[in-house]
C-alpha cells in the first residue's frame, strides 16, 4: 500500500488566480450578447441582419476553436524548457498561417451565400466582418492562454466595446458612416490589448529570448495539431449547436425569428454561469494533478506500476466529486435566483423579451445540459494534458451525433426551444463516453504520464 500522500501547496497567490480563470471565461460570452445589441440599436439593423452577424460570430469560434488546443501544447513545450524565442515563433507561424484559413473561410463562405442566394448584400457583409473580425482575435488570444494571462481576452473586448460605442456617439454628429468607425476603432482597441498582453506575458517567462531557432516544418505541425483542432472544433462545436438549431427552429403561434433568437440566447448564456464559476476548481485540480503524479511516481514500487494508476483514480475521483458539488450547488443557487427574480418581476423589467416562458425553459434545461458539460470537460481535461486528444475527440463526437439526431426533429418539426433538450442529450452522451475513456487512460497511467513528456 502506498503511504498517505499530501498534495503539493502551490502559493495563495496562484491558487487564487486559478479559480478567478472560471468567472473571466465567462466575460468574453457577455461582451459578445452586448455587441450584438449593440449593433442592432445604433446601427437599426433588421432581423436579418443580426441572425447574419450572431452566425458569423459563431462560424468564427467554430473554425479557430481547436487553435487553442493546439498552440497550448507545443508552445507550452518550448516555454517550459525556456526558449521564449521558439515559442514566441511558432506563435507567430501558426496565427498566420490560422488567419489566412479563416479570411479564406469567410470568403468562401460569403460567395457560397452569393450563389445560393442567402441574406442580403449588406447581411452577407455583417456575416463577413464578424466571421474574419472576430476570427483574428479568437486566434489572437490563443496566445493569452499560453501565457497564462486568460482575463485580458475579457478585458480587451470590454474595452473595445467601449472604445467603438463613444467613437459612434461622438461621429454620428458629423457623418453617416458613424457605425464603421466606431467598430474600425473597436477592434483596433481589442487587437492592441490581447497583442500587447500576449506580449509582455512571453517577456515575463524565464529563459533567453536570444539565439538561433528552427522550427518543425509545416506539415509536421499540422500533422502533430491536426488531433486537438479536431477536439477542439467538436467540442466548440456542441456548444454551437444548440444555438443554431434554436435559431433555425420552428416557430410557435405569434412568435417572430429575432424574439426567438433572444429568448435562445438568454436562456443559454445566463445558465452558462454556474459552469464558467466553476471552472477554477478544474483549472486548480489541473495544476494539482502534475505535482500529484510526481509524488505517487516517487512513492510506487517498480514492481507493481499498477499502484500509479490507482492513485490517480483515487484523485481523479476526488477532485470530480468536488467539482460536481461546487457545480450542481450553483446550478441550484441559479435556478433558485432566477425563480425569485421571475416571481418578483425583475426579470421582465430587465430582459425585456416578448416570450419569458421560453427563455426559462431554456435556461432550466441547458442548467443540466452544463452541469453534464462541465462533468465532460473535467473528464477530457486529464486526457489532453497527457497528449491523448484522440479519446475526447471520439466522446465528443458521440454528443454531437446525439445531439443531432435528437435536436433535428425536435426543434426543426416541432418547437426551437426543444434546442435545449437535444443539448442534455449530447452532453449526457459525451458525460458517459469520456468518463469511461477517461478511467481507463488513468488505469494505465505509468505508460500515459511517461509518454506525455
Amino acid at each position: 500500500m502506498l503511504a498517505k500522500l499530501t498534495h503539493p501547496s502551490p502559493s495563495l497567490r496562484q491558487a487564487l488566480a486559478d479559480y478567478a480563470r472560471g468567472p473571466l471565461a465567462l466575460l468574453p460570452g457577455v461582451v459578445l450578447l452586448l455587441v450584438i445589441r449593440v449593433y442592432a440599436a445604433l446601427g437599426q439593423w433588421e432581423s436579418g441582419r443580426v441572425l447574419a452577424l450572431g452566425l458569423g460570430m459563431t462560424c468564427s469560434m467554430l473554425i479557430t476553436g481547436g487553435f487553442v488546443q493546439a498552440v497550448s501544447r507545443r508552445g507550452s513545450l518550448y516555454l517550459g524548457l525556456g526558449n521564449r524565442r521558439a515559442a514566441s515563433q511558432f506563435l507567430r507561424i501558426t496565427t498566420r498561417w490560422a488567419l489566412t484559413c479563416v479570411v479564406v473561410a469567410a470568403v468562401l463562405s460569403i460567395l457560397l451565400m452569393a450563389a445560393l442566394g442567402l441574406f442580403t448584400p449588406a447581411e452577407r457583409f455583417a456575416f463577413g466582418l464578424a466571421f474574419a473580425g472576430l476570427g483574428a482575435i479568437w486566434l489572437l488570444a490563443a496566445g493569452l492562454v499560453l501565457v497564462q494571462a486568460p482575463g485580458w481576452l475579457g478585458a480587451g473586448l470590454t474595452l473595445g466595446l467601449v472604445a467603438g460605442i463613444a467613437t459612434d456617439r461622438i461621429t454620428a454628429l458629423i457623418s453617416s458612416l458613424h457605425l464603421t468607425a466606431g467598430t474600425a476603432v473597436g477592434f483596433v482597441v481589442t487587437l492592441g490589448i490581447i497583442w500587447s498582453a500576449v506580449n509582455r506575458g512571453l517577456d515575463s517567462k524565464p529563459g533567453k529570448p536570444a539565439g538561433s531557432v528552427r522550427l518543425p516544418s509545416i506539415s509536421y505541425l499540422v500533422y502533430e495539431a491536426a488531433p486537438y483542432l479536431a477536439y477542439g472544433f467538436l467540442y466548440t462545436l456542441l456548444i454551437l449547436l444548440p444555438h443554431l438549431l434554436g435559431w433555425l427552429g420552428a416557430l410557435g403561434p405569434g412568435q417572430d425569428r429575432l424574439g426567438a433568437m433572444n429568448g435562445i440566447e438568454m436562456g443559454l448564456t445566463l445558465a452558462l454561469l454556474p459552469m464558467a464559476l466553476a471552472g477554477g476548481v478544474a483549472e486548480r485540480t489541473l495544476r494539482l494533478f502534475w505535482g500529484q503524479a510526481k509524488l505517487v511516481q516517487a512513492a510506487v514500487q517498480g514492481h507493481d506500476p499498477r499502484q500509479f494508476g490507482e492513485a490517480l483514480i483515487r484523485f481523479y475521483r476526488q477532485k470530480l466529486q468536488l467539482y460536481l458539488a461546487i457545480l450542481a450547488g450553483g446550478s441550484f443557487a441559479a435556478y433558485l435566483s432566477f425563480q425569485a427574480a421571475w416571481s418578483a418581476g425583475l426579470l421582465n423589467r430587465w430582459l425585456q423579451l416578448s416570450d419569458l416562458n421560453t427563455a426559462a425553459f431554456v435556461f432550466r434545461a441547458s442548467l443540466i445540459a452544463y452541469c453534464l458539460l462541465g462533468w465532460s470537460s473535467f473528464n477530457c481535461m486529464f486526457a489532453i494534458t497527457m497528449g491523448r486528444p484522440r479519446q475526447p475527440l471520439r466522446a465528443a463526437l458521440v454528443g454531437i451525433v446525439t445531439l443531432l439526431v435528437v435536436g433535428i426533429p425536435l426543434s426543426l418539426g416541432l418547437h426551437f426551444s426543444y434546442a435545449a433538450l437535444a443539448f442534455i442529450a449530447g452532453t449526457a452522451a459525451f458525460a458517459w463516453v469520456s468518463t469511461r475513456s477517461t478511467r481507463q487512460l488513468l488505469r494505465s497511467a505509468d505508460y500515459y504520464y511517461f509518454s506525455s513528456f
